[in-house]
C-alpha cells in the first residue's frame, strides 16, 4: 500500500531537510560532536576555556564560539557565539549551555544595535503559551523553524538573509512540492527537482 504525503507529513519531511542543511551549512555554535562536524580552528585559553572557530564559506563567513568544554568537547556554562560575515560581526549569542545544548535565557545582539531574548530548555525554544497551543494545520515549516530552531534564522540573517526571503523560499518549495502526489521514501528526489527548478530564480543565493 502506497503512503503519499499529506500536508504534516510535507512540511515535516521539508523541515527535516531545512534543517539539516542549514546545521551543515552554518556549522552551529553547538559540540562538533554533537553533529559530527569538525572545528576550523580551536584556541585553548586556561582552565578548560576555548575559542573555536568554525569556517562557513571561505574566509568570508565563519563562526567564533568562546567558552568552557569539557572532556567531551561539549560546551558548559555561559557561551558567546559570533556570526562573523565579511570581517563584522553579524549576530552575537549569548546563551548559557548543558552539554552542549542551549539552556537558559539567551540574549541575541543584531549589528545594528537591536537585542532579543529568547529561552531555551535543554535546546528547545520556550514558546508563548499561544503559539504552542497552534495546530499542525496552523504551522507552517518556516514557523516551526522559527520556533523550534530559533538561533537558525539569527544565523541565517546574519549572513544577509531576511526573514521574508527565507520564509518566501521556504513556502514556495513547500507549495510546489504540494502539487505533487508521491511516496515518502520519494522525498528526496521531488526535492532535489524542486530545488533544480528553483537555481536560476530569485532564491538562487539560497540555494548556492
Amino acid at each position: 500500500m502506497k503512503r503519499y504525503l499529506n500536508r504534516e507529513l510535507l512540511w515535516q519531511s521539508l523541515l527535516s531537510v531545512v534543517v539539516l542543511g542549514i546545521i551543515i551549512i552554518l556549522a552551529m555554535g553547538t559540540s562538533s560532536q554533537e553533529y559530527g562536524l569538525p572545528d576550523f580552528g580551536t584556541e585553548y585559553l586556561n582552565f578548560e576555556y576555548y575559542v573555536v572557530t568554525r569556517d562557513i564559506s571561505g574566509e568570508s563567513y565563519y563562526t567564533k564560539t568562546e567558552g568552557r568544554r569539557d572532556k567531551y568537547g561539549k560546551w558548559q556554562g555561559p557561551v558567546k557565539i559570533k556570526y562573523i560575515s565579511k570581517g563584522k560581526v553579524r549576530v552575537t549569542e549569548e546563551i548559557n549551555m548543558v552539554d552542549g545544548l542551549r539552556h537558559g535565557i539567551c540574549k541575541t545582539t543584531f549589528d545594528d544595535g537591536s537585542v532579543i531574548y529568547d529561552e531555551y530548555n535543554m535546546d528547545n525554544r520556550c514558546e508563548p503559551e499561544k503559539a504552542a497551543k497552534s495546530t499542525v494545520k496552523d504551522i507552517s515549516a518556516f514557523r516551526l523553524l522559527g520556533n523550534k530552531y530559533h538561533w537558525y534564522i539569527y544565523s541565517l540573517n546574519a549572513f544577509g538573509f531576511e526573514n521574508e526571503h527565507v520564509e518566501a523560499f521556504i513556502d514556495t518549495v513547500e507549495t510546489v512540492l504540494g502539487t505533487y502526489e508521491f511516496e515518502v521514501i520519494d522525498f528526496n528526489d521531488y526535492y532535489k527537482e524542486v530545488i533544480d527548478d528553483l537555481e536560476w530564480t530569485v532564491y538562487d543565493s539560497i540555494i548556492d
